[in-house]
């Protein structure tokens, strides 16, 4: 028998075995509610089997993409759950939402979204390199709406406001006029 939380096993990546895992630890989830107001993850999943009559195979597959969307990975539910490893029923969330993702990226491709926001080097680069018209495009309304729209950044948000990288501004820079020709400097 193959470990199927392992990334590099066979059962991996088999989406039949995920809802049987899923639905195992949903189950248990909902048994015990300990995590309940850890994470908005947690609180979705928990008030949604309610809906439900406490039936996790009810989940419709919205439902369940919103509880992985929504959890962030922290961890903060290790402590809390008495049935994390070594328990022998072994619950992993958060490994077990990561799995979810994996599964989905290999179905439909990464989301431009988070193909987007999940490089935030890149889009700092990007908005240091022409910081007006970076900053013009964050004030304009309907540059926002269209944010909103195809990267799901509400349009309320304050997003921050960029300038020239420090070493542009640097190379900038003449040294002030009226310095004494010693070449010396007093600190």
């Amino acid at each position: 028998m193959t470990d199927s939380t392992d990334i590099g096993s066979a059962g991996f990546r088999d989406p039949a075995a995920l809802a049987a895992e899923a639905a195992r630890v949903y189950d248990i989830c909902a048994g015990c509610r300990r995590c309940y107001n850890l994470c908005p993850s947690f609180t979705h999943l928990l008030d949604t089997i309610d809906g439900h009559d406490g039936d996790v195979r009810a989940l419709t597959p919205e439902e369940d993409r919103r509880a992985i969307d929504l959890c962030f990975g922290c961890k903060l539910c290790y402590p809390h759950c008495p049935y994390t490893p070594p328990h022998r029923w072994g619950v992993d969330f958060p490994q077990l939402m990561q799995r979810a993702r994996v599964i989905r990226a290999d179905r439909q491709g990464i989301p431009l979204r988070d193909r987007v926001l999940g490089n935030p080097e890149l889009l700092g680069r990007i908005g240091s390199a022409f910081p007006r018209l970076a900053n013009w495009a964050n004030r304009n309304r309907a540059l926002r709406w269209g944010m909103e729209k195809g990267l799901g950044i509400d349009r309320r948000r304050r997003l921050p406001r960029y300038g020239h990288r420090f070493s542009r501004w640097f190379r900038r820079q003449r040294p002030p006029s009226g310095l004494g020709g010693s070449g010396r400097v007093a600190l």
